[in-house]
């Protein structure tokens, strides 16, 4: 009986050390890292994808990897002056370079004849162009404007082809907004671009139908894999990025661009989840050296950058 009482108080001895190891481990951890982006990153852990990313089958490495990104982000952000950071030019923010880079990642072509997205269509600038280069087999182009939407109708490089076969396009147009309700909204119907933000010189509105980011989604074969999903949306992308990430569905984008527009919400919501953006996409996929930050990007994924040439390839 002696023996066992000996026994069992250097068991509760043993985990009595290991525990209070571990309290003072917990603080000096935090200590390492800034109350700012300790609050940051607390703030936007709810995302599944973050909270759970084991789950998602991220070793600790890689999350350890994620949330080193997401300092470093955070960081860089701290020194840019304003929403726009050093981009304040807009010849040099639509970075075009990155936007209309041609079909060669590294020394293999990108693959072709996939599904091409683009969000934010407009009059089919951006969307004409990509569709060109990529010669996408399934296009979804989403534009709330009625106007911009018969556009990209009546364009031939932004509607449907049926011959010849082997360039045979399907197109699918959603006249849709992407915002944080379901619900009709108002938008300008003035210039080039438009989005739901209060238009204080406005002549004249228009009512348009808006949905959220996850019922778009859910209308999207992202269950399976996007070849190139191309946002440029006027403030909505802060929605669709929050979607996917909740969804866990960024692995599924092959060639991911994004351009955001940095002074439509308060910078204290978009900055952390911009840099949570990056930090799970530093994972699974690599930076376009041409991308600039806080502005427009270019992310190809790994295995996607490394596939050979083989014959889903098409190269005439």
């Amino acid at each position: 009986m002696q023996k066992f009482l000996v026994f069992f108080l250097a068991v509760i001895c043993i985990l009595g050390t290991a525990l209070i190891g571990r309290l003072q481990l917990c603080p000096m951890r935090l200590a390492n890292q800034s109350p700012a982006a300790a609050l940051q990153w607390a703030g936007t852990s709810r995302l599944p994808s973050f909270r759970g990313g084991e789950q998602q089958g991220l070793s600790k490495i890689q999350l350890g990897a994620e949330r080193t990104a997401f300092e470093q982000c955070l960081a860089a952000l701290s020194s840019y002056p304003g929403p726009f950071g050093i981009h304040n030019c807009c010849g040099q923010y639509w970075n075009e370079l990155v936007r209309f880079s041609d079909t060669t990642l590294g020394n293999f072509p990108v693959p072709v004849r996939g599904i091409f997205v683009d969000i934010g269509a407009s009059k089919g600038l951006d969307s004409s162009v990509l569709i060109g280069i990529y010669r996408p087999s399934l296009v979804h182009l989403v534009e709330p404007m009625p106007k911009f939407v018969e556009v990209l109708k009546s364009n031939p490089n932004t509607s449907s082809v049926l011959y010849p076969a082997h360039l045979r396009r399907d197109v699918v147009y959603h006249q849709m907004a992407i915002g944080p309700e379901t619900r009709p909204v108002f938008i300008s119907d003035e210039g080039w671009a438009s989005n739901v933000q209060p238009f204080k010189d406005a002549l004249h509105t228009i009512e348009v139908r808006q949905v959220t980011a996850s019922v778009f989604l859910a209308e999207l074969p992202l269950q399976s894999e996007i070849d190139i999903l191309n946002i440029n949306c006027e403030g909505c992308e802060w929605e669709i990025l929050e979607s996917l990430l909740t969804l866990g569905l960024l692995e599924n984008v092959k060639v991911f661009q994004l351009g955001t527009h940095n002074n439509m919400k308060p910078l204290d919501t978009i900055k952390p989840l911009y840099c949570r953006f990056r930090a799970r996409l530093s994972i699974s996929h690599e930076l376009d050296p041409k991308s600039m930050f806080w502005a427009w990007e270019r992310w190809i994924r790994k295995d996607y950058r490394d596939w050979n040439v083989s014959a889903n390839y098409l190269v005439s």
